[in-house]
């Protein structure tokens, strides 16, 4: 009961959806570059893709223990609900499951496997650098968003997918990855909270959405590298456009404090860009 509870507060039904449109992503787009999609496969995806984002998750709340503690006390490992020992313990479920599900017949399918579960270990360890990593919060971020790019790769090999013909996919994940992190943790000044770090108390706001806007550019640049059909991309670049534009109004307008419409509708964006991974493939 403490564990649904925890999933329910940490990894909700929401979060499961959007990881299952993520896997149903990798699939379009495996399709779309001449891989194989059969319904076995796809459940095997599925549910590596599930334990994936569950370790990522279980991974982020042991590191950030800490600081939940001090700022969010509420949070269930800050206030007791699951003990470290519970916690290590999902985390070895996961590490076991994500990739014992994604083992195939493809050699370069099981290296990005076994690069994928390095990179998690060194994203658990913090690289072994925390003291020097963390505050610097850019860094930090893009070295831990950087699993996307192993790990999609994981996905689309084991779907019979070429590694050269899935890398512009697997770096357009990235990008888009960090979009949404750069952009969860842009703030008005008013939300800012003494000694929560953010994009917008470290650059400002044209600083933070600078940041945002460059990772929408550099997804496109590699949705472009990887030939998606441009009508079946619509609605992302409309939503990229739509965005752009509120971030605009955003920094210009100082009287009007709309930042948690950005961080919104940023999660918006992102499932857009799945989908757009998704249409590719029908």
């Amino acid at each position: 009961m403490r564990w649904l509870r925890f999933l329910h507060e940490r990894h909700p039904a929401t979060h499961i959806l959007l990881v299952l449109v993520f896997a149903l992503a990798q699939a379009g787009v495996a399709r779309h570059l001449g891989g194989r999609v059969d319904a076995g496969d796809l459940l095997r995806l599925a549910l590596s893709c599930q334990a994936f984002f569950l370790l990522l998750r279980l991974c982020d709340e042991e590191k950030d223990l800490a600081e939940d503690r001090l700022h969010r006390p509420d949070r269930p490992l800050a206030r007791g609900l699951l003990s470290l020992p519970e916690l290590h313990a999902g985390q070895i479920l996961s590490w076991i499951t994500f990739p014992v599900l994604l083992l195939s017949v493809h050699w370069s399918s099981n290296a990005w496997v076994a690069v994928t579960l390095v990179w998690t270990f060194l994203m658990r360890r913090e690289f072994f650098l925390a003291t020097w990593l963390r505050p610097r919060l850019t860094r930090y971020a893009l070295s831990h968003t950087l699993v996307m790019v192993p790990f999609a790769m994981s996905c689309l090999t084991f779907l019979g997918v070429p590694s050269a013909a899935a890398l512009p996919w697997a770096f357009a994940l990235w990008f888009a990855f960090n979009y949404f992190e750069f952009s969860r943790k842009t703030f008005d000044r008013t939300e800012e909270l003494p000694g929560v770090d953010s994009y917008t108390s470290r650059f400002g706001k044209v600083g933070a959405v600078g940041l945002s806007l460059l990772q929408i550019l550099m997804t496109a640049v590699c949705l472009q590298r990887a030939d998606f059909d441009l009508f079946r991309s619509l609605p992302v670049l409309g939503g990229a456009v739509a965005w752009s534009l509120l971030a605009g109004l955003w920094v210009l307008k100082t009287d009007w404090p709309r930042a948690q419409l950005l961080r919104s509708t940023s999660g918006l964006l992102l499932s857009l860009f799945l989908l757009t991974g998704l249409l590719q493939g029908l």
